[in-house]
């Protein structure tokens, strides 16, 4: 976007394209996974999900450091899912 501005020819690129292309497979994906198992259950394990993928992420591509206290509170995030989750 900075090299092409917000101009038709950005919206048109091979990676824009893509990202849409990737975007909407994962969309149908998920609505598809949502409507085959029980709510309750999948939405606390795509929490549980995002909070270890988010951190994975942070400290492989943005480098950021993982310390003691942020690995103990995504642990203690995800265990307070499981506990909402369970019946």
């Amino acid at each position: 976007m900075r090299q092409l501005g917000f101009h038709t020819e950005a919206f048109l690129s091979w990676w824009f394209l893509g990202y849409l292309s990737v975007r909407t497979v994962a969309t149908f994906g998920q609505l598809w996974v949502l409507s085959q198992v029980v709510l309750s259950r999948s939405m606390a394990f795509f929490s549980a999900a995002s909070l270890v993928l988010s951190t994975v992420l942070s400290v492989v591509v943005l480098r950021e450091g993982l310390t003691v206290k942020t690995a103990v509170g995504v642990v203690l995030a995800i265990l307070a899912l499981v506990v909402l989750s369970t019946e």
